[in-house]
Formats: C-alpha cells, sequence, structure tokens
C-alpha cells in the first residue's frame, strides 16, 4: 500500500497552491460567491448584471467562472452592492 501524506489546509487554498496575494484572492472569491448568492435570489440573468453593472454579458461570466484575478476588489464590492440593490424577479 501507497503511503500518503496529508498536509493540514492553511484556510486559504489560493495561499495552499502558491498563489500571489492569496488573501486578496480569498477576498475576491468570497464576494463572488455573495454576488452568486444575490444573483439567484433575485433570479438575474447574466444579461441583467452586464446591465445593471454596465459591463459585457462575457465580463459578468468570466467573473462568475472564477476569472475575476484582474477585477480589482473594491469593482467586485460595487458589483456586488448594485446587484443587492435589484428587485427580485
Amino acid at each position: 500500500m501507497t503511503e500518503v501524506t496529508v498536509t493540514p489546509s492553511s484556510g486559504n487554498v489560493y495561499r495552499d497552491l502558491g498563489i500571489l496575494n492569496a488573501d486578496a484572492m480569498l477576498a475576491k472569491a468570497n464576494v463572488v460567491v455573495d454576488i452568486l448568492r444575490a444573483k439567484r435570489a433575485r433570479n438575474l440573468t447574466d444579461a441583467e448584471l452586464a446591465m445593471c453593472w454596465g459591463v459585457e454579458v462575457e465580463d459578468v461570466r468570466d467573473i462568475l467562472r472564477g476569472h475575476f484575478q484582474d477585477v480589482p476588489l473594491r469593482e467586485l464590492m460595487r458589483y456586488l452592492a448594485v446587484t443587492q440593490q435589484q428587485e427580485a424577479a
């Protein structure tokens, strides 16, 4: 049987993977999770989010798929605030 070594997590997957700016990435990921929850609670489409954020639909889809490394945390927080202000459909 092969021996397996298990390393406990630091609590930040980005740090565990050696990603630069791990704390900022975790903060961004948490904001994106909140955006997804707000989107679902309000039954918003990606196109509706794009319109209220003032971006292209593909930008919304990229962010929601986890491609947010180059998006400033402040901008993600603005997107969250705008999303939370939308009326539920």
